[in-house]
């Protein structure tokens, strides 16, 4: 008795009858046990084998680190698992304040970390870093911080990060892989395999990645094969095809994918059976904006100081009491008197 079905993870080549326990890997983030030398284990004792230890539906080995927040200021929306680089925009107006002037600087600051606040939205309608206040009451402040591909677009792990352009920002992957795959990993990572549709970017390119490697997949295809520089050629993002940067004699009918010299910057049509490196390029907003609040309470006229003095004598003897109240803003005042 035992799981007669060889699909199964603890299937029993040694059982006649089924019994009913055949246990199934999903074929997702599941996968069947194997023994100490990577065999399928057939004597029953086999079971399934989670691999996606963080219930997320993204396998383990899929996982792409990165800033999973979507209020921080760096939030990366592809990335799967979140590695503690995620910094949210604060701003401190401080504690309380009971002022003795008649008036009060408050201060939002410049930046938090290395994020500029490029605006300020007072509560009293004001828009500078600073204001001064002479009233109390509570006082709030937003403020925003407009970042670029900079600060959006970090490190990605397996590729090397080779700056922003344009509003994208684009990486090389350390890995060499079949264009499909390079193609599928691009989508899967939220971007595409690199589109080039002018000189100045393919310039930017050349001297982002001249040193980092010598021939990698982008993403130009074309579904004949061809002499032509321009006939069938097609973007994988559907952007037209109005540039080009072919390398002499190229391309020569050699495959239906293209590569970029990176030594040159120049293009090649390549056999897609063969891996290469690759270019990802990740859209990125040119000013993605990230706030903060903060809110302080002034006080103009809070009591401070309330002294009780018994015991007092007017004509050399105890008369009564007095009690002495002081005010910011005001004057010492005797307040009550007893005898």
């Amino acid at each position: 008795m035992g799981c007669i079905d060889p699909l199964a993870c603890n299937y029993d080549a040694g059982a006649t009858t089924d019994d009913g326990s055949c246990d199934y890997a999903d074929d997702i983030c599941e996968v069947c046990a194997l023994d100490v030398d990577g065999n399928i284990i057939i004597d029953g004792s086999g079971f399934v084998v989670d691999i996606d230890d963080d219930n997320d539906g993204v396998c383990n080995d899929d996982e792409v680190g990165g800033c999973t927040n979507l209020l921080a200021c760096n939030y990366q929306p592809w990335a799967t698992n979140d590695d503690g680089s995620c910094v949210v925009l604060n701003v401190e107006l401080g504690d309380t304040i009971v002022a003795c002037e008649n008036s009060i600087i408050l201060d939002a600051g410049t930046g938090f970390g290395s994020y500029n606040f490029s605006s300020y939205e007072w509560s009293t309608g004001e828009t500078t870093s600073t204001i001064n206040v002479t009233e109390s009451g509570l006082y709030t402040v937003n403020v925003t911080s407009e970042t670029d591909c900079e600060n959006t677009i970090q490190d990605l792990d397996g590729f090397t990060y080779g700056g922003s352009f344009n509003g994208s920002a684009y990486y090389l992957s350390s890995d060499e892989t079949l264009w499909d795959e390079a193609n599928e990993t691009a989508n899967a990572l939220g971007g595409h395999l690199v589109v080039i549709t002018s000189e100045e970017e393919q310039d930017f390119l050349f001297n982002s990645f001249n040193d980092e490697c010598w021939d990698s997949w982008i993403g130009l295809t074309n579904s004949n094969y061809t002499n032509s520089p321009t006939d069938g050629w097609e973007w994988v993002n559907g952007e037209p095809f109005s540039f080009n940067n072919w390398n002499n004699n190229e391309p020569s009918n050699d495959g239906l994918q293209a590569t970029m010299y990176c030594g040159s910057g120049t293009w090649n049509d390549a056999n897609i059976n063969e891996a290469r490196s690759f270019i990802v390029e990740f859209a990125c907003e040119s000013e993605v904006l990230c706030q903060a609040t903060d809110s302080i309470y002034v006080n103009f006229s809070e009591l401070v100081l309330i002294e009780t003095h018994t015991d007092v004598s007017c004509f050399n003897g105890s008369d009564g009491s007095y009690e002495i109240i002081i005010e910011l803003g005001g004057e010492t005042t005797i307040s009550t008197l007893t005898d």
